[in-house]
């Protein structure tokens, strides 16, 4: 007996907007990268973005796994995000990583749509929770270096 194990279109759509956030904070996260370069943001940073292409690499698999076309790149919406986080990172160090944790609240968003809209096995369901959590924590990572930036004299703009 064939069982067809193919997700209901919301599950897809779910899947699809969940690369794609992770394809947008790969990009932004490559900005910030460049832009915190030898400060002591970097390594925190760094972590956060091997997350990101983790997660990204890992849900690629699974749209091909289920037959969906992987789309190409972050999509309209991340790219308008990562043009915006292009011009905020020359006002100062605080207003990119302000960026980078709104990011992270709307990924913590798009899991909880993800998991609202069902259909996914138990490994896919644990996955997704997983990511809605890493993302909660990544931005209160964010927000310990805003604490840390604020506190701090203004450094030399990069």
């Amino acid at each position: 007996m064939v069982f067809d194990v193919s997700l209901p279109p919301d599950s897809q759509e779910a899947l699809i907007t969940l690369f794609r956030g992770e394809a947008t904070a790969v990009e932004a996260y490559a900005r910030a990268l460049e832009k915190f370069a030898g400060q002591p943001e970097e390594p925190t940073l760094g972590e956060i973005a091997a997350g990101h292409r983790e997660a990204a690499a890992r849900l690629e698999t699974e749209l091909k796994r289920q037959g969906i076309v992987v789309p190409e790149g972050p999509g309209p919406w991340g790219v308008i995000f990562n043009a915006l986080g292009s011009l905020t990172a020359l006002v100062n160090d605080e207003v990119p990583l302000q960026m980078l944790q709104r990011g992270e609240e709307s990924g913590v968003a798009m899991h909880e749509q993800a998991l609202a809209a069902g259909g996914f096995s138990p490994d896919l369901l644990r996955r997704i929770r997983d990511g809605m959590d890493r993302c909660q924590r990544n931005g209160e990572r964010l927000q310990g270096l805003r604490d840390v930036i604020t506190t701090r004299p203004t450094r030399p703009m990069i």
